[in-house]
């Protein structure tokens, strides 16, 4: 296979002191980025690709870092329950247990173990901000569980609409009491 002759614009980049070592890196992050031959360019071309195909993979070290670290926490979390399931499990079978109790008792070592594991991240997460926010994430994250289960979102209606009623027969009274006032002094200021 026959060497292509460079361009002229790539000759000249090449021929500047210190730009070569540009050129190799411009060359190995574009095979590494894109995987191809590296095309022709003038030396802003080489520049700007340069400058992007850095930030780029930047860009993708930190993504992947990410990913890594979100999936050794996963990996882990999942190596503790299925300890935690096979220990179960041999117990169950030591004790030979009927197949309905085992079937509930690992449905509650499941929920307790995901339970426990959001309680103790809750309590984490807790005890790191100031208590005046604390307070506020306990209302949110109560109100949120009240409101998601139906019994409290009945009781919850009942008593909105309870207070709504009082507050409108309290307004209704408020202005009763408002309109004879001001009756009175009308007529006081029309008598006199």
């Amino acid at each position: 296979m026959a060497k292509k002759r460079p361009t002229r614009a790539t000759l000249k980049v090449m021929k500047v002191g210190g730009v070569k070592n540009l050129v190799m890196l411009y060359t190995a992050y574009y095979v590494f980025t894109v995987g191809e031959i590296v095309p022709r360019a003038s030396s802003a071309e080489f520049g700007a690709s340069f400058l992007l195909e850095s930030i780029c993979t930047i860009v993708n070290a930190v993504i992947i870092g990410y990913m890594t670290a979100y999936m050794e926490e996963l990996n882990r979390k999942s190596a503790e329950l299925s300890a935690k399931i096979n220990l179960t499990n041999t117990a169950m079978i030591n004790l030979a247990l009927t197949r309905p109790l085992k079937t509930e008792i690992s449905k509650y070592i499941y929920n307790t173990h995901t339970t426990k594991n959001l309680q103790n991240e809750m309590t984490g997460f807790l005890q790191d901000i100031k208590p005046s926010l604390r307070s506020k994430v306990v209302k949110t994250s109560f109100v949120a569980v009240i409101e998601a289960n139906f019994v409290m979102r009945k009781l919850l209606k009942e008593r909105t609409d309870q207070i709504f009623t009082m507050s409108l027969n309290m307004m209704k009274t408020q202005l009763k009491n408002a309109r004879l006032k001001f009756k009175d002094k009308l007529i006081t200021i029309l008598v006199s």
